[in-house]
């Protein structure tokens, strides 16, 4: 295909696409292109240099170096289909938003900082997140549990289900929960949790418990947790 059919079914896509020359020089953007690089229009950007708008576009794909464009705006360097007819000397760089990929590992470098342990579960109870407090709690190995089920990784002990599960298939938060489990590498863990589930838009997108080690809960709260669960098994009928 030839390069400018593949720069607009690129902009078609969502996709910026400009050519450059070796220098980084600016030769052609697509319709794309030209609104993601903030250009007014076509000309406005043609022979200006890449590498000054946005010079981690002008880094290899491989390294994920976002471009920042203005608050809340990034953009993130993508490969590039072959061309037929690239003139000599010259590239095609392709692009595309990225302000929720740089949202999404701004929050994850965040949690990773808390003090609390937070484990995250798709709609089908997979794990796909766990942040470095749960990970030192549990004493798990990442790369062993993420994709796994919440149920293959963690087995109660306290005869209560599991609660992101419960989260998940109810569509309800849990408060104060206290829950003793062992994981899969019989580790045994007493925690207390806030436990939700991710809802958007009626559709569930999986849940989420953020928890406190047990012995590391003041005295106060752990009153709080107890009442509470003594009032959740007097209000339930299969414990009667």
């Amino acid at each position: 295909m030839r390069y400018q059919e593949i720069m607009k079914v690129l902009s078609e896509c969502g996709m910026g696409a400009v050519l450059v020359t070796e220098n980084w020089v600016i030769r052609e953007v697509n319709e794309v292109g030209i609104r993601l690089l903030h250009g007014s229009e076509h000309h406005w950007l043609i022979g200006k240099k890449l590498s000054d708008i946005a010079s981690p576009l002008c880094l290899e794909p491989e390294q994920k170096i976002y471009a920042y464009m203005g608050f809340n705006e990034y953009l993130l360097r993508c490969p590039a289909p072959s061309a037929e007819d690239l003139p000599a000397n010259c590239r095609l760089v392709v692009f595309r938003t990225a302000t929720r990929d740089a949202q999404c590992d701004m929050f994850e470098h965040a949690l990773e900082q808390v003090s609390d342990a937070v484990v995250m579960c798709d709609e089908e109870t997979r794990i796909n997140f766990l942040n470095n407090a749960c990970i030192q709690m549990d004493e798990v190995v990442p790369s062993d549990v993420i994709g796994e089920k919440n149920e293959k990784v963690y087995e109660p002990l306290d005869g209560q289900s599991l609660i992101i599960p419960q989260a998940i298939r109810k569509k309800q938060i849990y408060l104060g929960r206290r829950q003793i489990y062992t994981t899969r590498y019989n580790k045994n863990v007493d925690i207390t949790s806030n436990t939700y589930p991710i809802v958007q838009n009626g559709q569930v997108l999986g849940g989420y418990s953020i928890m406190k080690d047990w012995s590391a809960v003041d005295s106060l709260n752990k009153k709080i947790v107890e009442l509470q669960a003594k009032l959740i098994a007097q209000s339930d009928p299969s414990k009667h």
